[in-house]
């Protein structure tokens, strides 16, 4: 699995835990369209797009954990809560390798 994630195989997310605050990263734009989220990294020319579910995932990030993001999406969509906290962890993990988002001290 080490090998696998050496050659870019395997996405790392590591850095991302449900007790971390997260930020859109200072070197980031993004506009809300029609209830989905882009971004775009400026020094890196990359940009990112999410869907409704991860736009509000986005919005809940501003205001705590991400363990309180995955109790606002359990709240609002049908989704069971170990699944949640996975794809929230997923997410933000994308989104910090991208340089879309950095950790909030």
């Amino acid at each position: 699995m080490q090998e696998e994630r050496q050659k870019g195989l395997m996405p790392v997310y590591s850095r991302a835990s449900l007790d971390a605050r997260v930020r859109l990263a200072p070197n980031v734009l993004c506009q809300e369209l029609e209830g989905e989220a882009v971004m775009l990294n400026l020094d890196r020319g990359f940009y990112y797009s999410l869907d409704e579910v991860g736009a509000a995932m986005l919005r809940l990030m501003d205001s705590g954990t991400l363990e309180s993001v995955a109790a606002g999406i359990e709240r609002e969509y049908d989704v069971e809560p170990e699944r949640c906290r996975a794809d929230v962890l997923r997410l933000a993990g994308q989104m910090l390798e991208h340089g879309i988002l950095e950790i909030a001290s």
